[in-house]
């Protein structure tokens, strides 16, 4: 793959590797990674080591579960991932207010503790800054304020703060003025709020500033990030809050239907994710304004994009709300040419990877071929079939799409090895010759690994954690699972020079 060149650039593919690491998995004294030095010197080994691509998850602000894929905005940045370091190195925090992170959990995130000491900390740097900042300083928030606010900044903040009052309630169970959205009591809640709103206006504008300058230093180092967007928004968001009559509701702001995936080989009764589901024809009626205008966000923030669940722009699997899980739904249609025709007319040739895995049929393939997206590959689902069809095999994947031997919804490598030899007898092992090929050596996951960089595909990508050879402990999340999820990180010292170096050539070798 060839790196776009800039910001927002067309994502031609060459033939390149990445690693796929959240933010919040990298090392640091803070119980969760930042965007701080970690960030930096997380690229510029990636940069050593030949890797081009950094793939993260989405970067948005969470609720109490740390799942980047139920945000609170999808325009908003994630808060809890503001280096707060660098707060204290610009005389926002000092050594002292730092100091109860220090016992957190180096190696998984325990969020019910991490996340209200975080936003406390942000929040006093918030309130330090309006009384510190220098003119240079307070022009720029003015103008990052300027800018964001009529699209999202001014929505988000007031939603949040109104959140935070209500103790962090639905939307739909405030009190009727609030939840339709009635002007007078908006401007009332203004009015009330404006402290934690002016605060949380300013936490945003940390980010931005941190995340800004992230960017220029993997764009100096060669290192191109690929962000996620994913397909649903939470119900609990200001995106639905703002503009309910784009979402499938009844009258009270519940949802009418929700969004999820049939029963499948990981989830015997199909996944419940409960996002609402959009309302295509509202969606259509204004040209698709909300989509142009979060495609423009994430192409501000990313090189490129990894679209969620794609294959939902085609058809997707609509649930009745009030089913406990996701066996009595069906599948409806989805615009999604005319989407990406929108896109395509706004933005150009679009920087996107579409995640078609799952239960995907010749429309989600023909929606993808006909914007010419690079497609996706799980190794370990083509393993699970062997022997293996011509096509199947890692070297025969077409060189438009993107490899790996697992992504942040898989086992890693190891993990799935003990899965597969715990339900296979050893004859069955034996007729499997790559799964017996990684058995007999002595680090089974470099096998693995290699074949998502020996394959076919232009960009192949590998998580960290198979890099560094981990098990079921390293595994980030189980789909259809509602807790334990998006804790992993790793500490200092964990990714060894030598691993790096295998890394490194490996890379030149494939």
């Amino acid at each position: 793959m060839t790196p776009p060149k800039s910001h927002g650039a067309k994502a031609q593919l060459g033939r390149v590797s990445g690693v796929l690491c959240h933010v919040s998995s990298l090392p640091n004294a803070e119980g969760i990674g930042t965007l701080g030095q970690e960030a930096f010197d997380f690229i510029d080994q990636l940069a050593r080591t030949g890797q081009r691509v950094w793939q993260i998850l989405p970067l948005n602000p969470t609720q109490e579960d740390g799942s980047p894929y139920a945000a609170l905005s999808s325009f908003a940045g994630a808060e809890h991932v503001i280096s707060l370091q660098t707060l204290a190195e610009q005389g926002l925090l000092s050594e002292a207010d730092l100091a109860p992170l220090w016992a957190l959990d180096a190696r998984a995130i325990d969020f019910s503790l991490a996340l209200p000491q975080r936003r406390r900390l942000v929040a006093l740097a918030a309130s330090r800054f309006v009384a510190q900042a220098d003119g240079a300083a307070l022009a720029l928030f003015a103008a990052f304020r300027a800018k964001a606010g009529p699209i999202w900044l001014e929505d988000y903040a007031l939603f949040r703060a109104l959140l935070e009052a209500h103790h962090w309630a639905d939307w739909s169970e405030w009190p009727t003025p609030l939840r339709v959205r009635e002007p007078s009591a908006l401007a009332q809640a203004r009015l009330t709020l404006k402290e934690r709103i002016d605060t949380l206006c300013i936490e945003q504008f940390f980010f931005d500033q941190q995340w800004q300058k992230l960017r220029a230093h993997a764009l100096l180092r060669g290192v191109v990030i690929f962000g996620d967007m994913p397909i649903y928004v939470a119900q609990t968001s200001a995106d639905v809050w703002c503009a309910p009559h784009l979402f499938h509701l009844d009258a009270q702001g519940e949802p009418i239907t929700v969004a999820g995936c049939p029963p499948d080989m990981m989830a015997a009764a199909g996944q419940r994710w409960g996002n609402p589901t959009y309302d295509w024809a509202a969606m259509q009626s204004d040209g698709f304004a909300w989509w142009v205008a979060r495609m423009h966000h994430m192409l501000e923030a990313y090189d490129l994009v990894r679209i969620d669940h794609f294959r939902a722009f085609a058809s997707y699997w609509q649930i009745p709300a009030q089913d406990s899980d996701a066996r009595g739904g069906v599948w409806v249609p989805a615009p999604g040419q005319s989407v990406f025709q929108a896109l395509q007319e706004a933005f150009g040739e679009l920087p996107v990877v579409a995640e078609d895995l799952g239960f995907i049929t010749p429309d989600v393939y023909a929606l993808r071929d006909s914007f010419n997206f690079p497609g996706m590959h799980i190794i370990q689902y083509d393993l699970e079939e062997e022997p293996l069809a011509p096509m199947l095999l890692p070297q025969a994947y077409r060189a438009h799409s993107v490899s790996y031997f697992g992504n942040h919804d898989n086992a890693t490598a190891l993990g799935w090895l003990e899965d597969q030899t715990a339900k296979l007898s050893t004859e069955e092992q034996s007729g499997r010759p790559l799964l017996r090929a990684a058995l007999n050596a002595s680090e089974p996951h470099w096998v693995l690994n290699a074949l998502a960089l020996e394959s076919g595909s232009d960009l192949a990508i590998l998580q960290l954690q198979d890099i560094i050879g981990l098990g079921a402990s390293g595994r980030m999340n189980v789909p259809g699972t509602a807790s334990g999820n998006w804790r992993w990180r790793f500490a200092e010292g964990d990714v060894s020079d030598a691993m790096w170096t295998r890394l490194a050539r490996l890379t030149v070798s494939s």
